[in-house]
């Protein structure tokens, strides 16, 4: 399978007997990725890999989305010389994302390449859990070579959502973003990012695991372009030897201009 802006897993709650399911908390660790500027990559245009995982309503409400990761940004300055950025943040998409700073040191530079972040995002209404307030959602984000972590609510009334939304998967997923020029959003290249733990629960208390995830490919199928590809882990975690784990690797030597081809 391919998408047109990211790659990695998505595993889906319908349990294949006609009755819905709903997906309200998701779990899982990572490793921030290095990151460069692809071949063809312009002076001036910050390119992106942002890593994530979170819930989702594909495809009922694709624009939907409940998510935290990091964004590992690189810049190619007009003297050759490259400038990165690393960025944690949470959103419940389409607003805007949140990053995540240290209010004590605002300066505090919250993640690196290599760092291993881990990530649980929980929305209570699938579980018929009583709402205090407008209370949506919970996210909590560590990053365990730092030692930091942080809790976040997501209020309701600040993504102004009319109605409740229907999360029918959950997401493990690295993603090119529209930064510099949000008409042709471009891949960086980049490490391997390796989630970990990947588990996830439904309303109706059944585990997902990464070994039921649709991998999905970076890219445009039909031209034969594939910017970034997921995978399964060849290691095996839990009872069964039950995949756990999503491999998300960048297509060596891709061309910037194949992200907008």
């Amino acid at each position: 399978m391919f998408n047109d802006i990211w790659a990695g897993g998505v595993v889906f709650a319908d349990d294949g007997t006609g009755d819905p399911d709903q997906v309200g908390y998701v779990e899982g660790g990572w490793n921030v990725p290095t990151v460069e500027p692809p071949d063809g990559a312009l002076h001036g245009i910050t390119i992106s890999a942002s890593s994530w995982i979170g819930l989702d309503g594909l495809p009922i409400v694709p624009t939907d989305i409940l998510q935290a990761g990091v964004d590992a940004d690189v810049t190619l300055e007009a003297n050759g010389v490259t400038f990165e950025l690393f960025k944690p943040w949470f959103e419940w998409f389409p607003p805007r994302s949140h990053f995540i700073i240290d209010k004590n040191n605002p300066d505090r530079v919250l993640a690196l390449p290599g760092d291993t972040f881990f990530c649980t995002i929980y929305y209570p209404p699938h579980f018929k859990v009583r709402i205090i307030q407008n209370i949506g959602a919970w996210i909590f984000i560590s990053n365990l070579d730092q030692g930091w972590a942080g809790h976040f609510v997501v209020d309701l009334t600040t993504v102004r959502r009319r109605i409740r939304p229907f999360f029918n998967c959950a997401d493990w997923i690295v993603e090119r973003l529209a930064i510099t020029n949000p008409n042709f959003p471009e891949l960086a290249r980049f490490d391997d990012v390796t989630f970990r733990a990947c588990n996830a629960l439904t309303s109706k208390g059944a585990t997902l695991t990464a070994g039921r995830a649709d991998k999905i490919n970076h890219g445009r199928q039909r031209e034969g372009h594939c910017i970034s590809r997921a995978t399964g882990c060849p290691r095996k975690h839990g009872p069964g030897g039950i995949w756990r784990e999503v491999r998300v690797g960048d297509v060596a030597g891709h061309d910037a201009r194949l992200a907008h081809a």
